[in-house]
């Protein structure tokens, strides 16, 4: 409607108005001949306003069930925060661990079971038995979200292995990968090591890879470490690949750890995990054992597997220790990722 013939109309009812107020209508009397016209603006507002809200809804649903989109929405979300660091200082925010008043969190504390504090890392709140208590075999899956895997497995402490995790690789390209990376993952000192290849005091990784890649097909050997300094962490980013179905809104894993073998057989290893855990086989095949921490060893059974080239295990460490061993097979390349997982 062009603004001539609005401001026309605008005359019309002025002097329909003026009309009405001469023949002197009451207020009741004018309500009745506009009645037709409220009717008609108010049925249209309200259409407006059941579009709008209608259309709101559908977005806020597919946000909250289609991961793209819910990746996108916290992706952007962090950018807006971003960008308000110069106006708001958010970050305490961020790294608090509890947004609540310390002395309401004292009194709810106090309300709650207070079993769950101080368990050891063999150790789980007893409740949690009764998830794997009918566990009998390991559930497998194939083309899987994070959401799928969350709410059928991981809310129930249940593991899960994922059959298309990733693409094999064989050891000579983790190799060249590695060997690639920035200075400081090959300079960096790792956390945990073990290995047959040399004493620790002598050990680095540059060392240590350069003796793999010397060696001869037949020869026996392990070799096991993690990373848990930031730049070196960072740095594993670049060769130690997330699987398809990481969810693009956790935060980057925080310890990567490397397992390698060669025609080597030897008793059970035990990894101290914590939080959630991918692990992924690149090459070869390692046998697992996941062990239910205490009270929940005396109600469900330990789960022994074979983990083969491109599948991944996804697990929480709230329920289960972690135990590998290799199986003699020649190149033997395994990666885990640990995550804080807090809800």
């Amino acid at each position: 409607m062009s603004s001539s013939t609005h401001s026309e109309i605008e005359k019309d009812f002025e002097n329909f108005l003026k009309f009405c107020k001469q023949k002197n209508l009451t207020t009741k009397d004018l309500q009745q001949i506009y009645q037709p016209l409220l009717s008609t603006w108010r049925w249209r507002f309200w259409k407006r306003i059941g579009i709008v809200l209608f259309v709101a809804s559908v977005i806020w649903w597919l946000c909250c069930n289609v991961e793209v989109l819910n990746w996108s929405l916290s992706a952007v979300g962090r950018l807006i925060l971003i960008e308000l660091l110069p106006f708001w200082n958010w970050t305490p925010l961020y790294k608090a661990k509890c947004l609540v008043d310390k002395n309401i969190a004292e009194k709810v504390e106090t309300a709650s079971s207070s079993a769950s504090l101080g368990l050891g890392k063999y150790e789980t709140d007893k409740m949690n038995c009764f998830l794997c208590e009918k566990l009998e075999f390991l559930p497998t899956r194939t083309n899987v979200t994070y959401s799928m895997i969350e709410q059928n497995y991981l809310e129930k402490g249940l593991p899960v292995v994922i059959h298309d995790s990733h693409p094999t690789q064989k050891l000579e390209n983790i190799l060249s990968q590695i060997f690639e990376a920035p200075n400081d993952y090959l300079n960096s000192l790792p956390c945990n090591i073990e290995t047959n290849l040399l004493m620790k005091h002598f050990f680095s990784i540059e060392t240590a890879l350069g003796k793999i890649s010397e060696s001869l097909p037949t020869d026996e050997w392990f070799l096991q470490f993690r990373n848990c300094k930031f730049d070196a962490v960072k740095a594993s980013r670049k060769f130690i690949k997330r699987p398809y179905y990481y969810p693009l809104h956790f935060e980057p894993f925080y310890s990567s750890w490397i397992l390698m073998s060669n025609n080597y057989k030897a008793a059970g290893k035990e990894l101290i995990l914590q939080g959630l855990v991918f692990v992924q086989q690149l090459s070869g095949e390692i046998s697992i054992t996941l062990i239910p921490k205490s009270p929940c060893e005396k109600l469900c059974l330990e789960i022994e597997f074979v983990l083969m080239a491109g599948e991944g295990l996804v697990f929480s460490t709230d329920l289960w220790s972690f135990m590998y061993k290799p199986v003699g097979t020649l190149n033997t390349v395994s990666t885990i990722m640990e995550i804080d997982w807090l809800y």
